[in-house]
């Protein structure tokens, strides 16, 4: 069994180090893991979790003795999961289609709510991510940003795997450049606030460059 309190208290330690005078979210990431270990990671303060799978989330949103916890779905979106996904999410955060917008727009709708999701940005354009690319979420601003019952927060990308902490560093500085470019285009009342960079391996390169959300299992769990 994995050390909760060391593992957490560890990385809300490396968190404040990285972030100085930011203040910076974290989402714990609790794909895979047990509902005894979900719930007792909300006893000792955790307030945000991560899932990735509609269905396993669903089962295991029933369990938890705290309902106020926020849940946000991370994992990559399916349009035929999102009908559900937005009944059980407060917050999508792998948006990285228009027609994934249009459809949780129509049944935010008819729940009656407003969907707060994060947009997906491929920042290194990689063919084998999702995500919207910049020169093409420039060209569309104003449809993604035009829906009645989504709340976009922010955006979020995912750092690449196998590369030196300087590329690392340079494609969360590019994100955080593009995150402002669009934010300085948009009205006051669609100003993003929610920049998620970041997971157990980059987290704390992420925080550096800019990153007010970071989404880390591994480093918790074990």
């Amino acid at each position: 069994m994995p050390n909760l309190q060391k593992n957490l208290n560890s990385v809300l330690e490396n968190i404040s180090k990285a972030s100085l005078e930011n203040s910076v979210d974290l989402v714990v990431v609790t794909k895979n893991q047990t509902v005894n270990l979900i719930n007792e990671c909300i006893s000792l303060g955790v307030n945000q979790i991560g899932e990735n799978r509609v269905q396993e989330a669903e089962n295991k949103f029933s369990q938890l003795f705290n309902a106020k916890i926020k849940k946000r779905m991370i994992g990559r979106l399916q349009s035929n999961k999102i009908k559900n996904a937005t009944k059980i999410f407060d917050s999508i955060d792998s948006v990285s289609k228009i027609d994934h917008l249009k459809k949780i727009n129509s049944n935010a709708e008819l729940e009656k709510k407003s969907q707060n999701i994060l947009l997906q940005i491929n920042i290194t354009n990689d063919q084998n991510k999702d995500g919207f690319i910049p020169r093409m979420f420039l060209e569309k601003i104003e449809d993604i940003f035009g829906f009645n019952y989504v709340n976009i927060e922010g955006m979020m990308t995912i750092g690449r795997f196998g590369v030196s902490k300087k590329e690392t560093s340079q494609d969360f500085k590019k994100m955080k450049n593009f995150y402002d470019q669009i934010n300085s285009q948009l009205p006051s009342n669609k100003k993003m606030g929610t920049l998620s960079m970041g997971m157990s391996q980059d987290y704390q390169v992420a925080i550096q460059e800019g990153s007010t959300m970071v989404r880390v299992g591994g480093a918790i769990f074990g």
